[in-house]
Parts: structure tokens; C-alpha cells; sequence
């Protein structure tokens, strides 16, 4: 049996002339919460799309819980829960007749599923508030709790937390986590809010123009992160030669014209100032940090905003 929930061979899909996605070889093991990364137009929700059989693929292979998506396709797609863009529910009906709409047809009968994915997402004290009424964060919840509602194997979410104030968003973060943790939930996430995925993924696979990058996992990419102290100097090349003659470090980077980072003796970092200072060099700011994932992404595709 194979450990990939998700795994796609080669996938393509071809809109006229141009590439949405592009040869993606994505691996989702069983267990695992895997974060999707990208830009706008990265090709992210279409990815989903073809994944929750909403898109047809030019080429590749999908493969679901080890077998070909359409290999049966009634019986896996009850195993899956997902959320695409905007959920769309009946604007004049609450949110829970949604639910029991929604319920029916998937031929739940169970009152206590309603309830429960209610109360996951917080909206049990809303029960008379209509769909039209609720705020986007709302909307985003109620569109969680159609997804969780039949307790699927495996999860697809895209930007879950879109629209949620940080609370909204820690008690989101906080249900996924225990799906995975203790039921076992297989989960499929895109979002543009880093530390978000930063906090609540196992792996990251990252997409930029149709293309997926890289997969890595956290555990992986934190062992990468390397703490550094960062100084701001009048002269980067004189510090540099400094840095070298005077402590013996080669372990450092230029990081811009007058910025570099010094991945080594960080306790020293005191001293390195005071012999800067005594060569006659400006110190104009010194900080320890070290890299985010927000600094990984931007290596990886270049600078610019996430969406």
C-alpha cells in the first residue's frame, strides 16, 4: 500500500497556450498536514481542482489512497472533504439547514454531525443568523464545517483562514492540528499566510508558475535555519577582511551592500563590534536573528508578495 495519500505523476493542465500547472510530482504521505505555497496564479487552486476531479488534467496521473482517482470514483471522493475559494451555501437559509442539506444529500442522517461541525467552528451560538448575514470569516467557517462534517480520511483546503481575525485563525490552526494528531486526518492546505504554515505543516511543497519547486519538511527546512548575527557596517568588504584576520571566521555572507551575516562564534559578537569600532568602521545596527520561512520562499522564487 502506498504511504502517499496524494500523489500526482507529471500533472499538466493547459489552458490554450499557456501552462496552469506544470509537470507537479506532489507526494502527500498518510498522517500528514502538507502546506501548499505560492503566489497568486501559481497554479495552486487549480492543482486542487484537478485533484477534487473539478478539472480535467492535459497529461500526468493522479493517484488517491494509492489507486488512479477515477479508479472508483464514487467510493474516494466520500473519503475527501474539501474547501475551494469562497464556499457557496443558500444565502436565505441558516447556517445550520446548510449543513442539513448538505448532510442529506451525502446521506447523513445524523443530527450530532451537524451540531458537532458547528461547534468545531463556532458558529453554534449563530444558529439562527442566515447565510447572507454572516461575515467572511463566518462564511469561511461554515465552509470548514461542511468539509469536516462526514469525518473524511483526507482533507483539501484552499486559504482555510482567509478572512479570520488571529483568534478565528488559532481555533482553525488548532482543530486541523488535532484532526491530524489524534484521527489521523491526511490534510492538504494552501495559504498565503506563512507563519501560518510555518506553525501548523509537516512538509511544504512550494509552486511558482504552474511548477512545484521544492517539497521539504519543516523538520528539514528548521535544521536549514541557521542562527546568525546580522551587522550593519560602513564598509562591508573592510569588516569582512576583519572578520577573517583578525577571528579567523569564514563563515559569513554579504548579505547587501553594507549588510552581512556571521553564522559562527555568535558569542563573540560583542567583540566583533568593538574591533569594528576600533578600525574605524560605523556600526549602525546589530542583530541576532535567524531565517524564517519567509526568507526560504524568497530564495527559492525571489522577492515579491505571497497570495
Amino acid at each position: 500500500m502506498s504511504e502517499y495519500v496524494i500523489e500526482t505523476r507529471q500533472l499538466t493542465k493547459r489552458f490554450a497556450e499557456q501552462l496552469g500547472v506544470d509537470q507537479v510530482d506532489l507526494h502527500v504521505p498518510k498522517g500528514k498536514i502538507y502546506g501548499l505555497l505560492g503566489r497568486n496564479g501559481a497554479g495552486k487552486t487549480t492543482l486542487m481542482r484537478m485533484l477534487l476531479n473539478l478539472a480535467r488534467p492535459s497529461s500526468g496521473e493522479i493517484l488517491l489512497f494509492g489507486k488512479p482517482h477515477l479508479h472508483n470514483p464514487k467510493m474516494t471522493y466520500r473519503r475527501i472533504g474539501s474547501m475551494l475559494e469562497m464556499p457557496g451555501f443558500y444565502e436565505n437559509l441558516t447556517g445550520k439547514e446548510n449543513l442539513q442539506i448538505i448532510a442529506r444529500l451525502r446521506g447523513q442522517q445524523y443530527q450530532s454531525s451537524v451540531e458537532q461541525a458547528l461547534e468545531i467552528v463556532g458558529l453554534h451560538q449563530e444558529r439562527k443568523k442566515t447565510f447572507a448575514n454572516y461575515s467572511l470569516g463566518m462564511k469561511q467557517r461554515l465552509g470548514i464545517a461542511a468539509a469536516v462534517m462526514h469525518e473524511p480520511e483526507l482533507l483539501i483546503l484552499d486559504e482555510p483562514i482567509n478572512g479570520l481575525d488571529p483568534v478565528g485563525i488559532t481555533v482553525v490552526r488548532q482543530y486541523l492540528e488535532a484532526l491530524c494528531r489524534e484521527r489521523g486526518t491526511t490534510i492538504l492546505i494552501s495559504s498565503h499566510i506563512l507563519s501560518e504554515i510555518e506553525q501548523l505543516a509537516d512538509i511544504i511543497g512550494v509552486m511558482h508558475k504552474g511548477r512545484l519547486m521544492e517539497e521539504v519538511s519543516i523538520a528539514k527546512l528548521h535544521e536549514r535555519n541557521r542562527q546568525y548575527v546580522q551587522l550593519e557596517v560602513s564598509d562591508v568588504n573592510k569588516a569582512c577582511l576583519l572578520l577573517e584576520q583578525q577571528f579567523g571566521i569564514n563563515d559569513y555572507q554579504v548579505h547587501t551592500d553594507n549588510k552581512l551575516r556571521i553564522y559562527t562564534a555568535l558569542e563573540l559578537r560583542s567583540q566583533f563590534n568593538s574591533a569594528f569600532v576600533a578600525s574605524g568602521l560605523q556600526v549602525h545596527e546589530m542583530l541576532v536573528s535567524e531565517d524564517k520561512l519567509e526568507d526560504y520562499f524568497t530564495k527559492l522564487i525571489g522577492g515579491g508578495d505571497i497570495g
